[in-house]
């Protein structure tokens, strides 16, 4: 059975920067799929004035789940995902549209067992910098950190806060990846 992490947090967290380093480390492994940020994707190839609305996220949306079916595609034992599917919902719900937010719950609810954990990178951790793809403010960042930090807490689904720097980060990553390779 294929078991999927994913390096879940806000804008300006490291996730992208981690799993380029980690797909580096691991690139002969052919027992690790990495899967790309979604978001990052549609943002920089369309680059939508407004990104978080309803219809920017749904692309966004069927993108994820297009990047990790392609990775279940190559029967890897590990995947690992830059952000999961579930950040759509949080995004929409930031811009203020719950029932929007709502709309995809229901999309992706039957979709979430498929993560078997998310980790959580920290944000205050690392510096808040934008790039020329993500603008979020830090206020926005933290709300997202938030809003993350209690649905898999009310929903009881398995997370770990990785913290420190990019370099610890990624030790403790490679660490949780050799777990699930090895078990």
């Amino acid at each position: 059975m294929i078991k999927k992490l994913a390096l879940v947090g806000a804008s300006s967290t490291g996730k992208t920067t981690l799993l380029i380093l980690l797909e580096k480390a691991y690139r002969d492994n052919r027992d690790i799929a990495f899967v790309h940020e979604g978001a990052r994707q549609i943002l920089s190839e369309q680059a939508p004035s407004e990104p978080f609305t309803l219809s920017v996220q749904e692309r966004i949306l069927e993108r994820v789940l297009q990047n990790e079916q392609l990775a279940v595609e190559k029967n890897p034992r590990l995947i690992v995902t830059d952000t999961s599917a579930l950040e759509v919902m949080f995004y929409t719900k930031v811009a203020g549209d719950e029932k929007g937010a709502a709309m995809l719950y229901q999309k992706i609810k039957n979709y979430i067992p498929t993560y078997s954990k998310f980790l959580l990178l920290n944000p205050t951790d690392v510096p808040f910098l934008n790039d020329e793809v993500r603008q979020e403010t830090k206020e926005t960042r933290d709300t997202i950190h938030e809003m993350l930090l209690a649905f898999y807490k009310e929903h009881h689904l398995p997370y770990e806060i990785i913290h420190g720097t990019i370099e610890e980060r990624q030790k403790q990553l490679s660490g949780i990846f050799q777990s699930y390779l090895t078990s």
